[in-house]
């Protein structure tokens, strides 16, 4: 064995033992072979000007760009740590400049409502069935696709309508709970007690063959679902999970409550992900400066979350979390009955600070 295959190899285990999820050590892995393969040398001693033109080639977009320089950084950190180098090349290397932009491929409410309708929801076609719930659940949990196929029946409370997502098949490692909508908690139960095929599998989403479906399924189907119905926006299955944000927050949703539901560990991250338009903008310019006289336009007060200036001082429990879903979810509807959820995910909440259970 190589000595850069052995570093890797080293450097894998150290990474599983951090809990990054198996796709981004993969990731992390390929973009060092990469770089090995473009400049053949130890791993241990690159040069200078490698590294610069290796997150500089800009022929590449520059999200690329910084996920390699990512990558090089905390490798090499992490060399520098275990003594396997001396001095961290990386130190006088610059980051590539990153525009902070809107984030893409956010579908209006006429568009989902499109997508997920465009499916029917047939009993008579498990498959078809399937499909509109797979959408359903996408748009009214806001799941990522590896979060959804990782779903199993124990997974789902019948009781309190909620779906609970396990920390290792999220990004960030860390599980929650999120409320089911009307709409797609009707079709899940239906989905499981009559069309879901009877065979020992705990996936609550079965391919043809009857096994657990991956996520490349999932992309599948939202791109033939999207050709089909000819929206402008290139939708994908992440789509589902930014435009399920971007609504709740437009219809006035607490962004704490949001980012509770993405299953983001820091709040900051809801505000990058969720898009903001720029005819709200407009009107909360013309409606709240004092230069401006807009006597037409009345928009309701706006209140600054406590949590914004104290952590402690806001607390979310899980009803909480539920009943905001209900009241500003699109797919929702006011006249909902009260919704409960056991005490025991409250009190774990609580005692984890609202981000890890």
């Amino acid at each position: 064995m190589k000595n850069n295959d052995v570093l890797l190899y080293r450097y894998e285990k150290y990474l599983l033992s951090c809990g990054r999820e198996f796709r981004t050590i993969q990731a992390t892995v390929r973009i060092l072979r990469h770089f090995e393969r473009l400049y053949p040398c130890q791993l241990k001693f690159p040069k200078f000007d490698d590294i610069i033109d290796f997150i500089g080639d800009k022929k590449l977009r520059p999200a690329t760009l910084h996920g390699r320089y990512s990558v090089l950084r905390v490798f090499y950190r992490w060399c520098e740590e275990e003594d396997i180098i001396l001095i961290n090349p990386m130190l006088k290397v610059p980051a590539p400049k990153l525009p902070r932009l809107l984030p893409k491929l956010v579908m209006t409410e006429s568009e989902t409502q499109k997508m997920l309708e465009a499916i029917p929801a047939d009993p008579s076609n498990p498959i078809l069935f399937r499909n509109r719930l797979i959408l359903e659940l996408l748009y009214s949990c806001s799941l990522r696709r590896g979060e959804l196929v990782a779903l199993n029946l124990s997974d789902y409370d019948f009781s309190t309508r909620s779906l609970r997502i396990i920390g290792r098949t999220t990004k960030t490692n860390t599980g929650r709970i999120v409320p089911v909508g009307r709409i797609a908690a009707e079709l899940l139960e239906r989905y499981i007690g009559d069309i879901r095929p009877k065979v020992q599998n705990n996936a609550i989403f079965l391919n043809r063959r009857n096994r657990r479906m991956g996520c490349w399924d999932i992309s599948n189907l939202v791109a033939d679902t999207r050709k089909r119905v000819k929206i402008k926006t290139k939708a994908t299955s992440h789509s589902f999970r930014k435009s399920s944000a971007t609504h709740m927050l437009r219809r006035k949703a607490p962004l704490i409550s949001v980012s509770r539901l993405l299953g983001h560990t820091d709040i900051a991250a809801t505000q990058l992900y969720t898009k903001v338009y720029p005819a709200d903008i407009i009107k909360m310019h013309r409606a709240h400066h004092p230069r401006e006289k807009q006597k037409n336009i009345t928009l309701p007060e706006l209140n600054v979350p406590r949590f914004l200036f104290s952590h402690s001082s806001f607390e979310l429990t899980g009803s909480d979390l539920l009943k905001i879903h209900a009241a500003h979810h699109s797919r929702e509807k006011d006249d909902l009955p009260e919704l409960k959820i056991p005490e025991w995910i409250d009190s774990t909440l609580k005692r984890h600070g609202h981000r890890r259970f």
